[in-house]
C-alpha cells in the first residue's frame, strides 16, 4: 500500500460524508458546467469527460460549515528546467580496474619490501649482489608504474570526478552497485554540462530522485552525442537500476520562468491530473486544471490558467471534489 495513501483516503471519506449532508439539507448545488441537455446527460458527460472544468456552488451558511478557505495566488518565479537523459552505466570495468589496484600496490608493497631487504644486505656485505638489488628495485619501479596506471584509468574511462574518489569510496560503490544499494549515471542535458555539485533530478515515472553531479564524464552518448556528467544514484531507485536503462533527467538553468505559486494544499490529484478549486464568486468555485506547473519550495509554480490575486481554495478542496464527483471521488482518486 503506498505510504500516505490510508490518511488521504479518510480525508477524501470525510469530505464525502460532509458533503452528502450539505447535499441532504438541500443547500449544496453541484453544477458541471455544461450548457444544455437534461440533467442525466449532463452528469454522464461529467463521468465520463473529466478533463471539463466543474463548478461547486455553496448558500452561505452551509460555505461557513464546510470551512471553506481560499487565498489570492501571488507571483512567482523559479529558474527554467533544462531536459536530458540519465543512462545507467556497467560498472563491470570500474570492478575490474579496482581489482587491478589493489593487485597492483599489493605487488609494489611486496617488490619495495623486497629490494629494501636486498639492499640492506648488499651494504652488510652478505648474500646479496649489487645486481640482485638493482633487479629488485626495477621490479619495485614496474610495480609503481602499475599502479599509477591503474589510478589514472579511472579517469580515462569514467571521468575526474570518479578519478577524484578515494580507494575506499571507490570500493563501495563497486559493493553497493552489486547489492542494489548505488548506480553510476551518465546524464546528458542537450545545452548545458552542468558543473560538480550541481542538483539533477531523476525520474522512472514513477519515482523522481535528486542526484549530484560528480563531475564530466569520461566519454559522451553515444545517442545524443553531446558532453555528459557522471552522478551516483542511491536507494530506493538504484535497486531497479540496471545497466543501460535511460531515466528522463532535468537541472535549473540560468533562464527564469514566471508564474503563480499555489500553496500543496490547495491541490486536488485525480487521474494523473492536478486540481485546483479557483473561487469565482461568494460560494461559487470552479476546478481549473493545473497545468505547465513543477513543484518549488513553497508549492507549485503554475504557469497557465491563474493570475496573481486569483483565489484559490487552500481549506477544503477535497470536499468541494467530493461533491463535484459524487461518491466515484473516493473510488477514483488513488
Amino acid at each position: 500500500m503506498k505510504k500516505g495513501f490510508v490518511p488521504a483516503l479518510w480525508a477524501l471519506l470525510g469530505a464525502a460524508i460532509m458533503a452528502l449532508m450539505l447535499l441532504a439539507g438541500g443547500v449544496l448545488h453541484p453544477v458541471t458546467g455544461t450548457a444544455g441537455g437534461d440533467s442525466d446527460d449532463a452528469a454522464s458527460e461529467a463521468e465520463t469527460a473529466p478533463e471539463q472544468d466543474g463548478i461547486v456552488h455553496l448558500d452561505p451558511g452551509p460555505l461557513a460549515r464546510a470551512a471553506i478557505r481560499s487565498e489570492p495566488v501571488a507571483s512567482g518565479s523559479a529558474p527554467r528546467l533544462l531536459e536530458g537523459f540519465a543512462r545507467v552505466l556497467d560498472l563491470s570495468m570500474l570492478a575490474s580496474i579496482d581489482a587491478d589496484l589493489t593487485t597492483a600496490r599489493a605487488n609494489l608493497a611486496a617488490s619495495r619490501a623486497e629490494a629494501e631487504r636486498l639492499a640492506s644486505l648488499a651494504a652488510q656485505d652478505q648474500s646479496a649482489s649489487r645486481q640482485a638489488v638493482e633487479a629488485a628495485r626495477a621490479k619495485a619501479g614496474s610495480d609503481a608504474a602499475q599502479v599509477r596506471l591503474a589510478e589514472r584509468r579511472f579517469g580515462l574511462e569514467f571521468g575526474p570526478g570518479l578519478a577524484r574518489m578515494s580507494a575506499a569510496a571507490r570500493s563501495a560503490l563497486v559493493a553497493d552497485a552489486g547489492a542494489g544499494r548505488a548506480a553510476l549515471l551518465r546524464i546528458s542535458i542537450p545545452g548545458r554540462l552542468p558543473l560538480p555539485g550541481t542538483r539533477v533530478q531523476v525520474n522512472d515515472g514513477l519515482h523522481t530522485q535528486t542526484v549530484r553531479v560528480m563531475g564530466p564524464a569520461a566519454s559522451a552518448d553515444p545517442q545524443l552525442q553531446n558532453a555528459a556528467v557522471l552522478a551516483v544514484l542511491s536507494a530506493p531507485m538504484a535497486a531497479s537500476a540496471m545497466a543501460g536503462r535511460q531515466f528522463s533527467a532535468s537541472a535549473a538553468g540560468e533562464e527564469k520562468q514566471d508564474g503563480v505559486i499555489v500553496p500543496r494544499a490547495a491541490l486536488v490529484r485525480w487521474q494523473g491530473q492536478l486540481w485546483a478549486y479557483k473561487e469565482t464568486g461568494k460560494g461559487t468555485f470552479r476546478r481549473i486544471a493545473i497545468e505547465e506547473a513543477r513543484p518549488v519550495g513553497s508549492g507549485w509554480l503554475v504557469r497557465r490558467g491563474l493570475t496573481p490575486g486569483d483565489r484559490v481554495v487552500i481549506d477544503g478542496a477535497t470536499t468541494l471534489f467530493a461533491v463535484e464527483r459524487g461518491s466515484s471521488a473516493v473510488q477514483e482518486d488513488d
